[in-house]
């Protein structure tokens, strides 16, 4: 008996010591140093052909599903376990084989960016990037061939989305286009027949659009007199003629460059471009420039800051210039060349006397 007794004594004097040193389960719940979870890939024999990368160091997670062969590879890819569902970019880059971005192809996975491009795919679901409608920032589907987009879908319902390329594919329908948060537009290289009357009006904070080669022939006044924030717009080979008054007016006070290289420009209004402290550069090579009245130059060289470049136009350096190479200092902005060679700025005001 009395053995037994020490027994019990030794196990109580154990247990004590036990719960002194070792935390109990409660005490691990309730501690306040944060419990850090390392993203995990999936295991890679189960999400194959896709490829899950692990940027050390900073937990990152980006899957490149390039080697998918169709959607069903795609969505039983996704069909499988994934420990952290919580990524930073979603890539398929060269993919002959998918046509179709099917409707919830991600489940409940996540991703910052998503960039399906230079591939064949020819119809985007609606509803195919959702799981990821409050995370993503970055959406880039350029160099497909891809027909339409539910542009209204993705930039009503993705919150966070200020970054949007389609540029490179067969859209041929832009409708009136909302988001409050859409900083970056790229719309180009598209055989766009229709292009709502104020496509953009619904993008308070937009900065950069561009619509290179879309077919279009008028730029309608006032287009982006709503935009406060622009900076960049981006009008290279398209069919226009005229630059209407107040073609480019903008309250923005950022403005850095209008690009309208290789169209078929004839005629410059005046104040066609925007009065700002900023400085503009203003490209308008390659657009059939002859003559400096043509183009209402004066008012054009007043207001722009920087520069303005017309090179790859065949200007005849006539006595319609005489005002241009009397006044030194706005003929260093102009930047281009007389049919004769001669680098506009270094024109001789000696050669216009007779004028």
């Amino acid at each position: 008996a009395m053995e037994h007794l020490k027994q019990l004594i030794i196990l109580f004097m154990l247990g004590l010591h036990l719960e002194i040193i070792i935390p109990t389960a409660a005490a691990v719940v309730n501690s306040k140093e944060p419990l850090i979870i390392e993203p995990q890939c999936p295991n890679a024999d189960d999400i194959f052909p896709c490829i899950c990368s692990h940027h050390e160091g900073d937990g990152i997670l980006d899957l490149d599903c390039s080697s998918v062969v169709d959607e069903d590879e795609l969505k039983r890819v996704f069909s499988e376990s994934f420990p952290t569902t919580t990524f930073n970019k979603f890539t398929i880059n060269q993919n002959q084989y998918l046509k179709n971005l099917p409707w919830n192809a991600f489940r409940s996975v996540t991703f910052l960016e998503i960039c399906v491009n230079n591939g064949n795919a020819e119809i985007v679901h609606p509803g195919f990037m959702d799981s990821s409608v409050d995370t993503v920032n970055t959406i880039d589907l350029s160099y497909n061939t891809i027909t339409s987009i539910s542009f209204p879908h993705l930039m009503q319902n993705y919150t966070k989305l200020y970054h949007l390329d389609v540029s490179f594919n067969n859209i041929t329908w832009v409708p009136a286009l909302e988001s409050d948060v859409l900083t970056y537009l790229n719309i180009g290289y598209n055989p766009i027949f229709h292009l709502a009357p104020t496509p953009f009006v619904g993008l308070p904070i937009i900065e950069k659009i561009y619509l290179t080669s879309i077919g279009l022939e008028e730029l309608k006044t006032g287009l982006f007199v709503e935009h406060s924030h622009l900076q960049v717009i981006g009008l290279a080979r398209n069919k226009l003629t005229v630059l209407p008054t107040d073609a480019f007016s903008t309250p923005s006070k950022n403005m850095t460059e209008i690009i309208l290289i290789q169209n078929n420009i004839e005629v410059v209004h005046s104040n066609a471009f925007p009065e700002t402290s900023s400085k503009i550069v203003s490209v308008l090579g390659h657009i059939g420039i002859v003559d400096f009245l043509q183009v209402n130059v004066p008012s054009l060289v007043c207001s722009i800051g920087q520069f303005l470049r017309l090179k790859n136009n065949n200007i005849r350096c006539g006595c319609d210039m005489q005002w241009l190479v009397q006044e030194p200092d706005m003929l260093d902005l102009v930047h281009g060349y007389c049919t004769n060679g001669t680098y506009i700025p270094n024109l001789d005001p000696d050669g216009f006397m007779d004028c």
